[in-house]
């Protein structure tokens, strides 16, 4: 009877367990590519008792529908222009061909093009005001029940620089793409066609493919910030991050989040990379260190053509360096211009949100989305200084450096000034830094503010809450923030008020004595300093350091970060060297830091434009190991 009572029991229990079954699309390949079909439906296109559909005997067809309405091009060349277009795109979606066409010349191309394509079938476009017009492109079609999927080509992360593929949910949120394709250890990641996209004014980012850094939020996206731990504990985001939903609702479309070094500090690849793996440079023999901290979203659009433009943080050269090691163009820009909501802090006094990207043109419209105002304040610089430039030719890089200042100089029409920081200073020092250097008055507040910020913003409340639900144990930090985060706990209280008094007095001192033309004037001067050479820097050593350490001491590239100036990275040529790799010659990136006036990013692109008129500067940079068309 005990017995019987308990099955009885246990039977009810499970007539009452809930459950629920979610479709998450499925995988095919079309034409030996893979793709993946989400689960939602974008309409259907069913015929009753039609002769063709009933001879369509497998369940999915790929399809494409070709917009000829008003057109005077031949299917041949409305199918070179997408295939020329667009990568998801291929030959094989022209299985099955929906059109809109009415001419009988258009009806006739579209009938003699079967024997050359392989068409099964061709079907006017169903006119049908519940079922909203689709853009052309390709799709998948289900005959039986008439439903019509989008089509994402699959793509391995070769290079590391992903850590989540990404689509959209509906209602703003994502999803974690859930596919995969053969990859040793790498993410896959998904991106629509981009025929599915139209530039409007309204959206003039439409069908830019875009990945954000992993300290970015994204609704319904667990962040990582290169931490196992942090990912462990953080729950999904309720909402992206402004400055992404900026770029999303311009037409972007987020297609993944990119790795960063652990909370944005600065690491060298591999040795300090312990949590997650460095991304791969994929400049020169593809095993030089990225950079660090955007070096996920700067490796990424350096190596895939199908990634069209990213978005990290730079605090201190974070998507400066990693821009100039891999080749891409990247700008930090002033302070303010984008919000820092729903972005893991570094310093919120320093911290920005700068775009990378392989496209001079691109990178200039979505930093008009991002920052605004690119068209105020356009004026070119009367003044044109030099800081840290070789003074003579000796080497390869230093020919390159060299004789882009030279055309520099030459578009602006002015001549190019060496610029010493630290002589100045010795001679105009203002009296608040009572005779103090340079180095000594100004060298600790990077370090300073970084690390003690980013500890009480992010590091005290991840200790708490892991050792709370780990039975008293504390997480695993890499070296560099763990580091750094013990030696901010070491300072005085009464150190951070005085790098921010420090920061404010040096921040005055610049604008009447650096950046001439005071705190919110393009028309003083813009400064040029190298950002990379073109030197070695292997991922597996030998290091240049022997362990991470504090981040002290003081160089120009510090000036954007205490002032809130605009920094732009542009690749300008490349050195070549020996590698000890792959036992030959190979080349790698040299690269410059231009840096104007506070919300001077006008002033900067209107450089930027005049350099690549006069054929100075690459308007599309190369994918892969070079940057240019070179033999």
């Amino acid at each position: 009877m005990f017995l019987q009572s308990n099955i009885q029991l246990i039977l009810l229990a499970l007539t009452h367990v809930a459950y629920c079954i979610s479709p998450k699309g499925q995988i095919v390949e079309v034409n030996g590519i893979p793709f993946y079909l989400p689960p939602k439906v974008l309409g259907t296109f069913g015929f009753d008792d039609n002769p063709v559909v009933a001879n369509l005997t497998d369940p999915l067809y790929p399809i494409t529908f070709i917009d000829t309405a008003g057109g005077n091009s031949s299917l041949h060349a409305v199918v070179a222009g997408y295939q020329s277009f667009d990568d998801v795109f291929n030959i094989g979606f022209l299985k099955v061909i929906f059109h809109n066409g009415h001419s009988n010349d258009a009806i006739q191309d579209l009938q003699t093009a079967k024997s050359k394509y392989g068409v099964e079938a061709i079907f006017p476009y169903p006119v049908d005001a519940s079922n909203p017009s689709l853009p052309p492109g390709p799709y998948f079609w289900f005959p039986a029940s008439g439903i019509i999927h989008a089509a994402y080509r699959l793509y391995s992360d070769e290079q590391g620089a992903f850590t989540q593929g990404l689509i959209s949910s509906g209602n703003g949120a994502y999803d974690v793409i859930p596919a995969a394709v053969p990859g040793a250890g790498a993410m896959t990641i998904g991106v629509p066609s981009r025929l599915y996209s139209t530039k409007s004014p309204a959206k003039p980012l439409a069908g830019v493919r875009l990945g954000v850094k992993d300290i970015f939020d994204v609704a319904g996206i667990k962040s990582s910030g290169g931490n196992r731990a942090y990912y462990q504990l953080s729950p999904p985001a309720n909402e992206t991050a402004p400055a992404i939903q900026k770029l999303i609702d311009a037409g972007a479309v987020l297609i993944g989040k990119m790795k960063t070094s652990q909370f944005a500090n600065g690491e060298w690849a591999t040795a300090d990379w312990v949590d997650y793996h460095a991304p791969f440079n994929p400049r020169g023999d593809g095993y030089q260190d990225p950079g660090s901290s955007s070096s996920g979203p700067a490796a990424g659009v350096a190596s895939y053509d199908w990634l069209d433009l990213t978005v990290g943080t730079d605090t201190g050269g974070s998507i400066r360096v990693p821009a100039g090691v891999n080749g891409v163009y990247g700008i930090r820009p002033s302070h303010d211009t984008a919000l820092l909501k729903g972005i893991i802090p570094l310093s919120p006094e320093m911290d920005t949100v700068g775009i990378l990207t392989r496209n001079r043109t691109l990178w200039k419209e979505a930093s008009q989305v991002l920052y605004g105002g690119l068209g105020a304040n356009a004026t070119l610089p009367r003044k044109l200084y030099l800081v840290d430039f070789p003074t003579n030719r000796s080497s390869q890089s230093d020919n390159v450096l060299l004789d882009f200042t030279e055309s520099l100089a030459d578009v602006l029409h002015t001549t190019a000034e060496v610029f010493d920081t630290e002589k100045l200073w010795n001679s105009t020092a203002p009296k608040e830094a009572n005779g103090a250097s340079l180095v000594d008055f100004v060298g600790d507040i990077f370090p300073l503010l970084t690390a003690n910020q980013q500890l009480q913003l992010v590091g005290n409340k991840l200790y708490a809450r892991y050792k709370e639900e780990n039975e008293g144990r504390l997480p695993f930090i890499d070296p560099s923030p763990s580091i750094r985060w013990n030696w901010g706990t070491e300072q005085a209280d009464a150190s951070i008020d005085e790098a921010l008094h420090n920061m404010s007095i040096f921040t005055s001192w610049w604008h009447s004595h650096g950046q001439g033309g005071g705190a919110d004037s393009c028309s003083g001067s813009l400064f040029v300093y190298p950002q990379s050479t073109g030197d070695t820097m292997y991922r597996d050593g030998p290091y240049p350091i022997d362990a991470p350490g504090i981040p002290s001491g003081f160089g120009i590239d510090r000036v954007p970060s205490f002032v809130g100036s605009p920094d732009a990275a542009l690749p300008i040529g490349e050195s070549e060297y020996h590698s000890r790799i792959t036992n030959r010659t190979e080349v790698l990136p040299v690269a410059v830091d231009i840096m104007g006036g506070k919300g001077c990013e006008g002033m900067l692109f209107n450089v930027i434009d005049k350099l690549v008129a006069a054929g100075k500067l690459e308007e599309s940079l190369q994918t892969g190991r070079s940057l240019y068309n070179l033999n």
